[in-house]
């Protein structure tokens, strides 16, 4: 079965390189961290990421997203999902 599309859930956003690339990321983060400087007091938040191939390019959109959009981010490289959960 070939995805056409990404799928959104709890869980987060899922695609292929084709349907969700690091760039769209980058939008997606863009407007999460509008939300969040209205919701959450102080300025840094904390980025992870898993070991997938990709996963690299990835974070480096979504932090560069996040650093534009004026947040201090604390880069903890790979970590399991549950590491940046318990670190908030």
């Amino acid at each position: 079965m070939v995805q056409t599309q990404e799928r959104r859930s709890i869980s987060g956003i899922r695609g292929t390189a084709e349907t969700f690339p690091p760039s769209k990321a980058a939008d997606y983060t863009k407007a999460f961290a509008t939300l969040l400087r209205e919701i959450m007091p102080g300025n840094t938040v904390l980025a992870g990421m898993d070991t997938r191939p990709a996963s690299g390019d990835y974070a480096v959109h979504v932090i560069e997203s996040l650093r534009e959009a004026g947040w201090d981010v604390v880069d903890l490289g790979i970590v399991p999902t549950p590491t940046v959960q318990i670190a908030i």
